[in-house]
């Protein structure tokens, strides 16, 4: 019989490279948790902010208005009709069913028809103001007028609490389906505020964050893990938080970095250029007053503003400034804005705004065969 033979103990070099392997099998499912904890906390933190934001301002819960979107944030829910007990400001049509503040219009853009799409922030969108006195639903009223074209559409894709950075994430999602002729960008605002001393671009998912969420999409075993780390780690911007963030807006902590600083506002404006020229559609910036700017005091907006002013004039884009119409016409034009705001304007307000950018625009207006 023969003697069975005896395992050959391991060698040093293969000791060592299993002891490798299983440290790099180690760190990397440590790594795919902290990705994942990171995806849960980095992904929401914003839209818990902006939640505790609309709860503070609006006395009701964010998520009756917003839903969480990994690139913007968050983002308008679709068919969504606020009841009339919620004041002036909260009430009314917000969304069609494709999530604009609009009616229903065909998402492929008809052929014929001149399309303008409008993005930025609240004062886009119309806070204060029910759908059909916002200033993109003027705007096309007063642009069929004039030009003569009822197959002219305004588009509003203006969000509340929005920044030039998620105007930018909601342009290369939006462009390539809208296919306008013409995008105007009202931003700035929201780029001034400081929220948490935090820029919109360090919560930026990364091609790893990208990766993990789509794997999460198709696992459910993933997907259930995700779920709990963001129950887990994500920690809801309490009410204290977000009194102290409206306090920021009026008189911020100058220790504090903004959402978006003037230079990164500029960058994201070249962006948005670059963007429509890929689309075929040109780019037209608004330069959005303040209360203080009409009342003849020092905005703490006015680097951002001037960054978008000098950037139109970099790039050779046109550029309509409201502020010296509004200052122009004080004080007749503080009436325009809304009581104890310094931002959002009254429906007549609306209407004052869109009478100038009509004028500005109707002669970029030119009729297209689709």
């Amino acid at each position: 019989m023969v003697a069975a033979s005896k395992p050959k103990p391991l060698s040093a070099r293969r000791k060592l490279l299993f002891a490798l392997l299983t440290t790099c099998l180690f760190f990397g499912l440590v790594e795919v948790v902290a990705r994942c904890l990171t995806i849960s906390q980095a992904g929401e933190v914003r839209f818990q902010q902006i939640q505790q934001v609309t709860v503070y301002l609006g006395r009701m819960p964010g998520d009756a208005v917003f839903e969480p979107d990994s690139e913007r944030f968050w983002k308008l829910r679709p068919n969504l009709v606020q009841p009339g007990d919620r004041g002036q400001w909260w009430s009314g049509r917000w969304s069609n069913s494709l999530g604009f503040r609009n009616e229903e219009f065909e998402l492929q853009r008809p052929k014929g028809v001149t399309r303008l799409a409008c993005f930025g922030d609240s004062t886009t969108f119309g806070l204060g103001s029910d759908q059909p006195q916002c200033w993109p639903n003027l705007l096309q009223e007063r642009l069929r007028h004039l030009v003569g074209q009822e197959s002219l559409e305004v588009i509003n894709a203006g969000v509340p609490g929005y920044s030039s950075h998620q105007g930018l994430r909601a342009m290369q999602a939006e462009l390539p389906r809208l296919k306008p002729n013409l995008v105007l960008a009202t931003f700035g605002t929201n780029d001034s505020w400081n929220w948490d001393n935090r820029a919109d671009r360090e919560l930026e998912p990364n091609w790893a964050d990208h990766a993990l969420q789509r794997f999460a999409a198709n696992s459910r075993a993933a997907g259930l893990f995700v779920s709990l780390t963001r129950s887990v780690v994500v920690k809801p911007a309490d009410a204290k938080w977000a009194e102290h963030a409206n306090t920021n807006f009026f008189t911020p902590d100058t220790t504090w970095r903004p959402r978006v600083n003037p230079e990164e506002l500029a960058e994201n404006i070249r962006q948005m250029d670059k963007l429509c020229r890929q689309h075929r559609c040109e780019l037209v910036l608004i330069v959005w007053p303040d209360r203080q700017q009409v009342a003849g005091e020092v905005s703490r907006r006015e680097p951002w503003l001037e960054a978008i002013r000098q950037t139109a004039l970099d790039l050779d884009l046109a550029c309509i400034d409201l502020v010296p119409a509004f200052v122009a016409r004080a004080p007749e034009t503080l009436s325009l804005y809304g009581e104890n705001d310094i931002i959002h304007v009254t429906p007549a307000g609306n209407r004052f705004v869109s009478d100038i950018i009509a004028r500005h625009i109707e002669s970029l207006l030119t009729p297209t065969d689709g």
